[in-house]
């Protein structure tokens, strides 16, 4: 079962993200907007938490993360290597 946390916009500004982010992708556009999933360290830096944000697709959409949520739902995860199975150019 995940572990959850909920962070204050503020929480999350004060820890200067998403810039500080441990790691930051792009998952997904809309026409106006750009998805991103990040992960960030807690404060005490003990755990790592997953959320996501979106941001304005160009400068002349005005959208700053988590602009409209007060509170963000946030996941505890870890790092695992871990190994699959893809298709290659056969040699």
């Amino acid at each position: 079962m995940a572990i959850t946390k909920e962070f204050t916009r503020q929480e999350l500004e004060d820890l200067e993200l998403p810039e500080s982010a441990v790691f930051d992708t792009i998952v997904g556009h809309s026409r106006w907007s750009v998805q991103h999933e990040i992960i960030f360290r807690d404060p005490d830096g003990s755990r790592h938490w997953r959320t996501w944000y979106s941001v304005g697709a160009t400068e002349n959409q005005d959208e700053y993360p988590w602009e409209y949520d007060d509170v963000i739902a946030c996941v505890e995860v870890e790092q695992k290597q871990i190994s699959k199975i893809a298709w290659v150019e056969k040699e």
